[in-house]
């Protein structure tokens, strides 16, 4: 992996089918595997988030993953997953994106990477 990303990612595209009954089923295939990736949280939000949970509301724990490389198609509700280390935090959980920004960077230069958004749910008084 490169210095600085120190996760490896599954990314997930999801779709809705039907079942055989009418229900909908929510399905994935993995577009692309063992990505090398960073993931940091958004400390900006942290006193915004912290007193909607003391009221027992549910928010969103957001992120900021950096891959590289940079020409990669992801899109707004895909999901990532953590699949490296072992030993993560956040091994096997899931984040959907919510926001992709690629870089300006020739898509030729090893200097390419992309940044997305990615939110993880948090329920007050729940065990994840």
């Amino acid at each position: 992996m490169s210095a600085g990303l120190n996760v490896a990612i599954d990314i997930w595209r999801m779709t809705t089918t039907d079942d055989d009954v009418g229900g909908a089923v929510v399905t994935g295939t993995v577009v692309h595997s063992h990505i090398p990736a960073r993931i940091q949280p958004h400390r900006n939000d942290l006193a915004d988030r912290q007193s909607f949970m003391l009221q027992g509301l549910q928010v969103d724990k957001l992120f900021t993953v950096t891959v590289n490389p940079g020409t990669l198609e992801v899109f707004e509700r895909d999901e990532i997953e953590v699949v490296a280390p072992v030993g993560h935090f956040y091994y096997q959980d899931k984040f959907r994106v919510i926001e992709a920004d690629p870089s300006d960077f020739d898509p030729g230069d090893h200097r390419n990477y992309f940044m997305f958004t990615v939110s993880r749910d948090v329920k007050a008084h729940a065990s994840q």
